[in-house]
């Protein structure tokens, strides 16, 4: 009988890396809140990263998501930008959050919102709409998948 090894490579800086470069290329998300009842709901949504491993969103008050994490912040995003061939076979990044409301005024508004335009300048239109609010999503562990046989968990730690 074979033994079952742990796929979890050791973190390296490779890993961080790709990790970091996924979060500031991401330009879409889904979204896994939980609904009033505790069950999973999952959502696509724009999100923009920054340098400092900051993932932002604008959000409509009218949509579930918004109303699920205003109840309960906890929340998880997959960023898997795909690519061409098996979509398995392309880097993906999974993260825990707790999504935090921020305030347009702050700089951390002003910071969300030029990085929210940047990619993705159709946001123009109803960024400020008054139902938009803007919210960072703070990661608190990670689990990078860089292709088959590539795992990796990412502390906090890791990507700041």
């Amino acid at each position: 009988m074979q033994t079952m090894t742990n796929p979890i490579l050791p973190t390296d800086a490779a890993a961080r890396d790709l990790a970091l470069r996924l979060i500031r290329e991401g330009v879409s998300a889904s979204l896994a809140t939980l609904d009033p009842s505790g069950h999973p709901f999952a959502s696509l949504i724009a999100v923009a990263g920054d340098d400092d491993a900051r993932i932002f969103s604008l959000m409509s008050a009218l949509s579930a998501h918004t109303k699920h994490l205003a109840a309960d912040p906890r929340c998880a995003l997959l960023i898997a930008p795909g690519g061409k061939g098996d979509p398995l076979a392309h880097p993906r990044l999974s993260l825990k959050c707790q999504a935090r409301w921020i305030a347009r005024e702050s700089d951390e508004g002003q910071r969300a919102r030029e990085r929210l335009l940047h990619g993705n300048p159709g946001a123009k239109i109803y960024i400020d709409f008054l139902d938009f609010r803007l919210v960072v999503f703070d990661i608190q562990a990670a689990s990078l998948n860089a292709g088959f046989g590539k795992a990796y968990e990412l502390s906090r730690n890791d990507l700041f």
